[in-house]
């Protein structure tokens, strides 16, 4: 009896694991080689489109903030011009 499996010794092709060892074992290295480098380029693209959402929201809300700020200072650059006698009109 193995210590792991108290049912008798683990077999090589039992479970998901041994779905795919017994499909990889018929299959080159060279595919195995160009089947993980694959995995890895599809994680790259997911990683990387998940950064462009992340940043392209940042940028958004940055834009707002920027928005606001600018309707702020514009009010607030009239409100002193008007309190020195000035107005936006004969500056520019």
């Amino acid at each position: 009896m193995n210590a792991l499996n108290s049912t008798g010794p683990m077999r090589p092709n039992s479970g998901l694991g041994g779905w795919i060892a017994g499909g990889l074992a018929n299959v080159g290295w060279a595919k195995k080689i160009l089947l993980l480098t694959g995995f890895f380029v599809l994680l790259a693209i997911g990683a990387s489109t998940v950064a462009g959402f992340a940043v392209h929201y940042i940028n958004v809300g940055a834009q707002q903030a920027v928005s606001t700020a600018r309707v702020r200072l514009n009010g607030a650059t009239n409100a002193r011009l008007a309190w020195s006698g000035w107005t936006a009109r004969s500056i520019g």
